[in-house]
Order: structure tokens, then C-alpha cells, then sequence
């Protein structure tokens, strides 16, 4: 199974995404969340209704860009007024590895992934079984 990423896409006007960055994600399944904010007095009902067919149509076409380099993709929309918290969700409803959030680039050739503090730690044996010995710096 390939590793999913998650794209989010502020809209209904999302930033670009470089060519490069379709191309170089094309080998990993790619979750594209839309996310169209909603007005502190506006019901996300009402929003929905008035502006889903818009945002899903801007939604898909960033989608058949991964589509037409051969990538796996996925959409989810999401009107509401908390963007952190529906990344959040759709991570975990997705099971997403990472996130990317779009940037102008002209090319990846390192990609820096933090570890978070809970993270497990990993001892890898030598090729004799044994544990590696370890001195204190």
C-alpha cells in the first residue's frame, strides 16, 4: 500500500500548485481536501448549498492534474470556519501520512519530515544480532 499525503486547498481561489510538485507526488496516493471558509454569521449549510458545485468543479480540476500523471487521488470538501480542525479530521479519516501545504517551487530534491516527541525509537541490530554499543558523547 502507498503512502497517503493530504494537499489542502484553501478556496474558492486556491494558490497554484507547481508541476513539479503533481509529478514528484504522482507515485503516492493523494488525498486534495478543499477547504471554502465560511463567515462567522453565514451557516455552513447555506454556503454549501449556494457555492458546492463551484468549489467541487475548482476541486476536481486540481485533481485530474494528478489524474493525468498517473496518481491516485482523492477529493474531499469541506466548508467551515476551522481549517486546522478539518486537516485534523481528514488526516485521521484518510489516515494520511503527511501533509503538504503548496509553496511555488521549481524542484524537490529533500524533503525535511519532523519526528514528533512521541514518536517510538527504533534499535536496528548489527548484522551479527547484536545490539550496536553506544557511548556517551
Amino acid at each position: 500500500m502507498a503512502d497517503t499525503i493530504l494537499v489542502p486547498f484553501e478556496l474558492p481561489d486556491p494558490e497554484p500548485l507547481p508541476s513539479v510538485l503533481v509529478d514528484d507526488l504522482a507515485s503516492l496516493e493523494v488525498v486534495l481536501l478543499g477547504h471554502y471558509a465560511v463567515p462567522e454569521q453565514t451557516p455552513r449549510e447555506a454556503a454549501s448549498d449556494q457555492f458546492e458545485a463551484d468549489a467541487q468543479e475548482t476541486l476536481d480540476g486540481i485533481a485530474a492534474r494528478f489524474e493525468e500523471a498517473g496518481g491516485t487521488v482523492r477529493t474531499r470538501l469541506v466548508f467551515g470556519k476551522d481549517r486546522a480542525g478539518a486537516i485534523d479530521q481528514v488526516m485521521i479519516d484518510e489516515e494520511c501520512a503527511a501533509e503538504l501545504t503548496p509553496a511555488p517551487t521549481e524542484g524537490v530534491e529533500r524533503i525535511l519530515v519532523p519526528v514528533p516527541d512521541v514518536a517510538e525509537r527504533t534499535t536496528t541490530r548489527t548484522s551479527s544480532g547484536s545490539l550496536p554499543s553506544t557511548t556517551p558523547s
